[in-house]
């Protein structure tokens, strides 16, 4: 999964990703506009929602791992 913050300063992001059931599976904090989180054999098919959270923003979008 590749994640761009366009336009923004990316300082201390906090990057968590959930199931479907609000379980939190990742999280890890970047200090950068970009970044590629990699996803190994235990994300089983279904439905994640990933967040990106700093002090000047919080966005979120969601996927479908087939």
């Amino acid at each position: 999964i590749y994640l761009n913050l366009n336009n923004v300063t990316a300082e201390n992001v906090v990057v968590n990703m959930y199931n479907i059931t609000g379980a939190l599976l990742y999280s890890k904090t970047i200090n950068a506009a970009t970044a590629t989180i990699t996803l190994n054999a235990s994300f089983v098919p279904g439905i994640y929602f990933i967040t990106a959270t700093s002090k000047a923003f919080r966005v979120g979008t969601s996927f479908i791992k087939n």
